[in-house]
């Protein structure tokens, strides 16, 4: 049977719990990855590129499932839902059903069913998994899988396994492939993204990478025995961008050395470029972050707490207890004293930390996203430029400069 990671999400803990023995006795190969009582909890703290399958009550205190789910959506993150709920109003399985849920299941929920709905979602799940392996697929979508793979590899986002390395050069073709890089400032991006098209209808490949720390560089494939594929894309760009001024150039052999070849370029372009962006703004102060003189015992002790966990899991629940104190009563009192409520200022502490980290240039991005306490990599990139306007590569180029 299909392998799935299933994440069960409901406010009644004896539901979660009994739900989870159905699953695990099922005899099929599910795992249960998460439970949570807490939907707010999960969408903050799970690690979603990792769930195919999430079972999900609708009826929830502060956020509801269908609230949740397409909170979900919105950040990209693609997992099968199930909902479970004793609501047996038509117009909340028509809402469901809408926003493409595999099943509805009503309370109390029978172990016949229960499998007939996830059996049926590891269909579905099987049938994407399938197309996403299909040549078809990667033909159509092959230059932007390619670019993709390849930004994970030179900023090193993501940790990728061997076998999704070795995957990544199958499917992208480039078990062979020297690489050059080429950092540039100067041009207009609009002329050399058509010229880099051109370039790629020719035969060649060559990707463009752009950021607002003026850090631009453009990535060129092609086969170990040639040494004409970059040469050619630099007098293509100087005929058609005659303005563009590239700084550096630096060769890696193989995708492995990627990374460490764009630290080597970077370097190059901090000591030979000669005018940096002089955009030195004052940093960032978060509203949570005042001075505290004025704060309860118990909401000093929180952000204490936090400050002094912030790697670790922390919930609005396990916070209350380890204080001593309500949840609703610790959730008033900070948001009243502080202007926010408890898990943004957990993400705009962490996000702080994470700042600091990124400007030694030899901390890896999903490195830095893990050690400050966020289980999701992607999402760890979405909150940072949400809080400070620009992505985890761009602000540690923007360091690295001294931009």
């Amino acid at each position: 049977m299909m392998n799935m990671n299933i994440v069960i999400i409901d406010d009644e803990a004896v539901i979660c719990s009994g739900i989870q023995n159905m699953v695990e006795n099922s005899g099929n190969d599910w795992q249960v990855y998460e439970i949570y009582t807490d939907a707010e909890e999960a969408l903050e703290f799970c690690d979603w590129d990792r769930v195919d399958l999430l079972l999900s009550d609708i009826n929830m205190p502060e956020i509801d499932g269908l609230t949740l789910v397409d909170t979900l959506k919105e950040r990209g993150h693609d997992v099968q839902v199930i909902f479970i709920s004793g609501y047996t109003e038509f117009k909340y399985a028509q809402k469901a059903l809408q926003q493409k849920a595999i099943d509805y299941i009503i309370k109390p929920v029978s172990v016949k069913i229960l499998k007939e709905a996830i059996n049926k979602t590891a269909a579905v799940i099987e049938r994407k998994r399938k197309n996403q392996r299909d040549e078809k697929f990667i033909a159509d979508n092959i230059s932007s899988i390619t670019k993709s793979f390849i930004y994970e590899m030179v900023f090193e986002t993501r940790r990728l396994s061997k076998r999704e390395i070795e995957e990544g050069l199958k499917y992208c073709n480039l078990a062979n492939t020297r690489f050059t890089l080429m950092s540039f400032v100067l041009g207009d991006l609009d002329k050399i993204r058509k010229t880099i098209k051109g370039i790629n209808q020719e035969g060649m490949r060559a990707f463009l990478f752009t950021s607002k720390s003026n850090y631009n560089m453009i990535v060129v494939c092609e086969d170990e025995e040639s040494r004409k594929g970059a040469d050619q894309v630099k007098q293509t760009l100087h005929a058609h961008v005659p303005e563009l001024m590239i700084v550096q150039t630096q060769t890696s052999g193989s995708i492995l050395k990627l990374a460490e070849a764009n630290y080597q370029m970077m370097a190059h372009h901090k000591k030979d470029l000669l005018t940096l962006r002089a955009d030195r703004g004052n940093p960032d102060q978060s509203a949570a972050m005042k001075k505290q003189e004025n704060y309860s015992p118990h909401v000093i002790s929180a952000i204490q707490f936090i400050k002094e966990h912030y790697a670790q899991k922390i919930s609005l629940s396990s916070l209350a207890e380890e204080l001593y104190v309500h949840p609703t009563y610790l959730s008033n009192s900070f948001k009243k004293q502080t202007g926010t409520n408890i898990v943004d200022f957990i993400n705009n502490y962490r996000i702080e930390v994470a700042k600091e980290l990124l400007k030694d240039s030899r901390n890896k991005i999903y490195w830095v996203a893990d050690r400050v306490g966020f289980a999701n990599q992607r999402y760890f990139s979405q909150k940072f430029k949400k809080i400070t306007g620009c992505t985890p590569v761009e602000y540690k180029q923007k360091a690295f400069f001294g931009s």
